[in-house]
């Protein structure tokens, strides 16, 4: 476990977002903390010294600055990230670096969701996050699709709503909202994003009535 007398800073990051709650006025003392809990920990264990030491305040400043792991941060030398590693959560097993079952010298996807790609030494970052804009252009441009089909969708939902009042069947001719739900879930699984589309359908089956409830 970590010194908070000595770290009295770090001690009480788990996070970036625990960083984020300091003032910007704190971030130097922060910095050096860090610098001198990098060296003490790479001490015992050994492991890349020179390369994490050289991006202290770059990775206090991105972290500070940035809403990761909303905002995704791609390395391009993957032995850099020991500051990174400390601020995301992984402070206090810093030592085990390079130990069987310890923390990866290198970013690793399977160990943080802060890790966004398993870079190794090099040059290959521009790749990885031009892959990544071009993903996330892509599902945009997904969800726009979809956005647009469910208000066609919403359409015939208040077709169907205004027959039931006047006394009608309710025929039922939106079969695809549920399809459509489920490729939005696929796309972006949040809850957000369905209420982000305006979507909210509640059928309810009582006494042979069927009450309909649509909101935007």
């Amino acid at each position: 476990m970590i010194d908070s007398l000595r770290y009295p800073r770090l001690s009480r990051i788990d996070s970036p977002s625990d960083l984020r709650q300091f003032d910007a006025s704190e971030l130097p003392a922060i910095a050096e903390e860090l610098r001198a809990y990098l060296i003490e920990s790479v001490g015992r264990s050994g492991g890349h010294f020179g390369a994490g030491l050289g991006v202290i305040e770059l990775t206090v400043a991105l972290h500070y600055v940035y809403a990761t792991p909303d905002d995704r941060i791609v390395w391009d030398v993957g032995h850099q990230t020991y500051p990174h590693k400390i601020l995301t959560g992984r402070r206090d097993a810093i030592h085990t670096v390079k130990q069987k079952d310890g923390v990866a010298p290198f970013p690793k996807r399977e160990e943080s969701e802060f890790d966004t790609f398993g870079v190794g030494h090099s040059s290959t970052s521009i790749s990885a996050a031009l892959g990544m804009a071009i993903a996330n252009a892509r599902a945009f441009e997904e969800i726009e699709r979809l956005r647009a089909r469910l208000e066609v969708e919403n359409a015939y939902l208040r077709e169907d709503a205004t027959r039931a009042l006047a006394g009608g069947d309710l025929v039922g001719s939106s079969p695809g909202l549920a399809t459509v739900l489920e490729q939005v879930a696929l796309v972006a699984p949040t809850d957000a994003l369905v209420a982000e589309l305006h979507v909210a359908v509640d059928l309810q089956v009582s006494e042979g009535a069927i009450l309909i409830r649509l909101e935007e």
